[in-house]
């Protein structure tokens, strides 16, 4: 339960950066828990999205720039104890681009 709320939590927030762009704002995006170990990395680049070991709350901030991290409340514990792993591609955004 944790996990799918989760997952479904992380591709809404991915999503809402780009979203008004157009409707088909991604191609494919996949979300999983980090494996312990795992080196925490993000990577934002015109063709995708990826990140490693990144907690839920560090997501958010991600996505919405303007909100500070006090100013989060609430939400379960593991917000910020547990780490998930994103990718998104964004190909079809960068062909529409090169055709304009």
């Amino acid at each position: 339960m944790r996990s799918t709320l989760a997952a479904t939590l992380l591709l809404i927030a991915a999503s809402q950066s780009i979203s008004a762009q157009s409707p088909d704002t991604f191609e494919v995006a996949s979300v999983g828990a980090s494996r312990p170990g795992t080196t925490f990395s993000s990577r934002l680049d015109p063709a995708q999205f990826t990140c490693t070991a990144n907690s839920l709350l560090l997501l958010i901030l991600i996505t919405y720039p303007d909100v500070v991290h006090w100013r989060v409340t609430g939400g379960p514990s593991w917000l910020t104890t547990e780490n998930w792993d994103v990718a998104q591609n964004y190909r079809q955004i960068c062909l529409r681009a090169r055709k304009n």
